[in-house]
């Protein structure tokens, strides 16, 4: 060996092996806080680009279709719509401006009839509105029409006024029924053996009245009750009555001539009276009965 080959051998003992260098993995530089947003993918592009195309350049409508989640969405809700028109759960409002024609082609659109005399007035249970209530009826049905109800809305107010007025009625007459009880216990309480002389003189004084006068007092109403049934009423009448007739309060009012038979029933009790016949002495009753005569008569005599 040389001496030049021993020194290449011995620099190659000597100098450390070379390793081969290894690269650390690239990694993607943080994005800062301020730094621009990523462009959006092209479905994210896609998405935002139709909504923009219907809203064109409205900013109002385009916050709107931020509502819908994809055109599907929004070809749904207008179906829905034309679901809603062609059944007539979704209507047109009524043409305040419009012209006539215009707004009865409105309401024959949305069954409403052209003029308040055209609706079918054929109410529940048979009621048929009366001659006396038809004036009322009409203007009622006139001002329903000037708010376009229909003739369904218009049924269902009638029905439901007639049923309220009917029951009004059988709660009135039950009070009346019940009012007339009470009134008669406070007659007969009062007038005791008289109630039903009494009453027959009323009757016979009313029965002369005219007509409408009769009528009044059997329907004329004094918080809420029928004045002739008032005990009150009843008592100043019978009082007007003996004040007129003053022996109705001593003779039947089928007597032709009762001042004739009041002279002739005095005298027969006087009779009593002179013969000291106990029949008249020993009967109070014959004895009121006389004082009676004796009123009557006199009553009579001042009237002339």
């Amino acid at each position: 060996m040389t001496e030049e080959a021993a020194n290449s051998g011995a620099e190659a003992q000597t100098q450390p092996t070379q390793q081969p260098e290894v690269k650390a993995p690239a990694t993607e530089p943080a994005t800062p806080a301020d730094a621009p947003a990523a462009e959006p993918t092209a479905a994210k592009a896609d998405e935002v680009d139709w909504r923009a195309k219907l809203a064109n350049g409205d900013d109002k409508e385009l916050k709107r279709l931020a509502r819908f989640a994809s055109e599907a969405d929004v070809w749904k809700a207008y179906r829905e719509l034309e679901k809603k028109k062609s059944s007539g759960e979704l209507k047109t409002p009524f043409p305040k401006d419009g012209t006539p024609e215009e707004i009865t082609l409105w309401r024959k659109e949305n069954g409403i009839p052209e003029a308040p005399d055209k609706y079918d007035l054929t109410l529940d249970n048979g009621i048929v509105i009366g001659e006396e209530d038809k004036p009322l009826i009409d203007k009622f049905v006139s001002a329903m029409h000037g708010t376009n109800a229909t003739n369904e809305q218009l049924k269902a107010a009638l029905n439901a006024y007639y049923s309220i007025t009917a029951e009004q009625q059988q709660a009135m007459e039950a009070a009346d029924v019940d009012f007339q009880d009470s009134a008669l216990a406070e007659l007969q309480s009062e007038w005791g053996g008289e109630y039903k002389r009494n009453i027959n003189v009323l009757n016979n004084f009313i029965s002369s009245a005219p007509d409408t006068v009769k009528e009044m007092i059997n329907s004329a109403r004094y918080d809420g009750k029928v004045i002739g049934d008032h005990p009150d009423f009843v008592k100043w009448m019978t009082s007007l009555a003996f004040d007129i007739n003053p022996a109705a309060t001593v003779m039947p009012g089928s007597i032709n001539n009762p001042s004739s038979a009041i002279a002739d029933e005095i005298a027969s009790i006087e009779g009593l009276i002179k013969a000291r016949d106990d029949a008249y002495w020993k009967s109070p009753e014959k004895q009121q009965r006389y004082q009676q005569l004796i009123d009557a008569r006199d009553k009579i005599s001042a009237k002339g």
